[in-house]
């Protein structure tokens, strides 16, 4: 995929906005164990077929599900596969022990007659990568689907793990609507899928390249990470998916918890803008069913924002902002004193209670743009492209303590901007 590069509000703004940022699955050998059929009826799945298969393929059952020989499949298409890439190889699968409860969540939900849920998991020890095909089963306490284990350790933080995974999902279990979902701590243009072990991550033009070479182009990518609801990623994947999902802040812990809704909203329609609000609508954010991580004050946030975004939409909005940022460079000897005075006074999201991302809501970077600076021609400019923003976002959930978030954000760095 070419890349695209341009700037916006550059040279007197001093901030670059580049949009251009920054195997086979082997199961280990396990000693047999019999698999009774209590333990296996003990949850629903989409068919008999599937319990026979579990059964038949049974190697051990542990604290991490069923090992099996090979992974189920029901043979024929659904309406939708979902394929989560969860990589959790450090503190998320470590001391903070979010794999299980994120298992469990997926469990609530459960491959159905419309649905397959497939994930690749991986967490804080050696060698721990495993694929899961998800089974329907309410107990928190105990996760029971069917997983094969890889051999060797593996790198969540190489693109090309990720783009073997999304090609074999897809290609195994078909579907006429194909979600993708990565689940994993984000850094926005910095990228995606932090894997401490290996030390790697995957930077937005591998995360295309992975998407491109494996399944071409999904209905639906989700990224249940940090920062990720950004203008700098969502150009970047803007051709890989029709509808687009992201946090403009944090997805807090365990993340978005959607996936015990997914059977219903699939039910309900086909439309992928109506399955990305259902998405939206359906994510608890207040995490009823698990527990949330406390902050520095001993409190658990509520809520955090999430948004869907029409993909189509943000080439337009690209121009728009372009044009805007043409726009003041040419009225730089008599703007620049006034840009600053509105840069300035942007807000930082509520990331952790962490500023150094330089997140910005691109709305309220626009209003305050529209209400420092008086020239007739830059706000007619800045009209347009909110226009054009609010063409790009389907829906937005706002976080209780972002006031100032509306769906969007920019990386900028007002910092720069006063110092130049």
């Amino acid at each position: 995929m070419a890349k695209i590069n341009f700037k916006i509000f550059s040279t007197i703004l001093a901030v670059s906005f580049s949009l251009s940022a920054c195997g086979s699955n082997v199961t280990e050998t396990l000693p047999e164990l019999e698999t009774t059929d209590s333990q296996i009826s003990t949850f629903a799945t989409d068919s008999p077929t599937i319990i026979d298969q579990i059964k038949n393929s049974t190697l051990e059952q542990n604290e991490w599900g069923i090992a099996v020989r090979s992974l189920p499949n029901p043979g024929q298409p659904k309406k939708a596969t979902l394929l989560s890439y969860i990589a959790y190889d450090n503190d998320k699968g470590s001391y903070r022990d979010e794999l299980r409860p994120t298992l469990n969540m997926h469990e609530m939900a459960g491959s159905n007659n419309l649905l397959n849920i497939v994930l690749q998991t991986d967490s804080a020890d050696s060698g721990d990568m495993k694929r899961y095909y998800v089974v329907n089963d309410n107990d928190q306490s105990k996760i029971v689907s069917p997983y094969t284990k890889f051999k060797y350790e593996r790198n969540s933080g190489d693109y090309r793990v990720l783009q073997a995974f999304t090609r074999w999902g897809f290609s195994t279990y078909k579907s006429q609507l194909r979600l993708l979902d990565i689940n994993n701590h984000g850094g926005a243009f910095r990228g995606i899928a932090k894997d401490d072990t290996s030390g790697g991550v995957i930077s937005l033009p591998n995360l295309a390249r992975a998407i491109q070479n494996s399944a071409g182009h999904v209905d639906l990518l989700n990224m249940d990470a940090c920062l990720m609801g950004t203008m700098e990623v969502i150009y970047e994947l803007k051709d890989l998916a029709d509808v687009f999902i992201g946090s403009e802040d944090s997805t807090l812990g365990t993340g978005m918890l959607y996936s015990k809704s997914l059977p219903d909203i699939l039910a309900k329609s086909n439309n992928i803008e109506d399955i990305g609000r259902g998405i939206i609508l359906a994510s608890d954010r207040k995490g009823n069913d698990f527990n949330r991580r406390a902050n520095k004050k001993g409190t658990v946030a509520s809520i955090f924002t999430i948004s869907s975004f029409r993909t189509k939409a943000v080439k337009p909005l690209a121009m728009e902002l372009n044009n805007l940022s043409k726009l003041l460079i040419s009225k730089l000897p008599t703007l620049k004193s006034a840009v600053k005075v509105a840069f300035s006074g942007t807000h930082p999201l509520v990331v952790d209670e962490d500023d150094s991302n330089g997140q910005r809501d691109l709305y309220e970077v626009l209003g305050r743009l529209n209400t420092v600076i008086n020239d007739p021609a830059v706000k007619a400019q800045i009209a347009k492209t909110k226009n054009a923003l609010s063409k790009t976002i389907i829906l937005a959930r706002i976080h209780n303590q972002e006031k100032y978030a509306q769906g969007l954000a920019i990386n900028i760095s007002p910092e720069s901007i006063m110092d130049s």
